[in-house]
C-alpha cells in the first residue's frame, strides 16, 4: 500500500510537470520561451526597489509642456494674471510668459525634475535686468504652482506665490 501511494504521489508530481511544460510549449511555441519571457516581464512594483539601486536608469522627467494661464500673489502688487507657454527638451524648459502688471511678453528658462520640481528663471520685460526666481513643484499633471523672487527690480525686495494650469 504505501509502495502504491508513493507511485501515485510521483505520477501526479510528473503530470503536473508535464502539464506546465505543454501549457509553456502552447503559448511560446518553445520549451525555453517561459524563462525569456519571465526575465522581460516588468513589475512595476519592483520599480520603487530598483531606484535604490546604484546603477539604475535616471528616472523620467513629466512632460509639462504647454500652454499655461492663472494667477500670480505679489506682495507689493497684489493679485496678477500670469501667462507661460512653455517649451520642453529633456529636463529643460524655455518659453515666454506674460505677467498682467507688466506690459510684453518676457521669455524664461528653467528646468524640471524627475521629481516634478521645476525652477525657472522669468524676464520681466518693463525693467531691464529685472527677473523672478519661481520655485515650483509640478502637480495633477497639468498644474504648477510655487513661490518666488524678484531679483534685480529695485528695493524693496519683492516675492510672491504663483499657481497656473495647463
Amino acid at each position: 500500500m504505501l509502495r502504491r501511494s508513493g507511485f501515485l504521489v510521483t505520477g501526479v508530481a510528473l503530470a503536473m510537470f508535464a502539464m506546465g511544460r505543454v501549457e509553456s510549449f502552447v503559448a511560446h511555441r518553445s520549451f525555453a520561451g517561459s524563462a525569456a519571457c519571465a526575465q522581460q516581464w516588468d513589475d512595476p512594483a519592483d520599480d520603487a526597489s530598483s531606484q535604490d539601486d546604484a546603477g539604475s536608469q535616471p528616472d523620467r522627467v513629466p512632460d509639462v509642456s504647454g500652454s499655461y494661464d492663472g494667477s500670480l500673489d505679489d506682495h507689493i502688487h497684489g493679485a496678477s494674471p500670469l501667462t507661460a507657454d512653455v517649451i520642453q527638451k529633456g529636463s529643460k524648459l524655455s518659453g515666454t510668459s506674460n505677467i498682467g502688471f507688466s506690459t510684453g511678453r518676457g521669455s524664461f528658462k528653467g528646468k524640471v525634475t524627475s521629481n516634478g520640481e521645476v525652477k525657472a528663471r522669468l524676464s520681466v520685460p518693463t525693467q531691464k535686468g529685472c527677473f523672478l526666481d519661481l520655485n515650483g513643484t509640478f502637480e495633477n499633471g497639468d498644474e504648477i504652482s510655487g513661490v518666488y523672487t524678484a531679483k534685480g527690480c529695485g528695493k524693496p525686495a519683492d516675492f510672491g506665490t504663483f499657481d497656473i494650469t495647463d
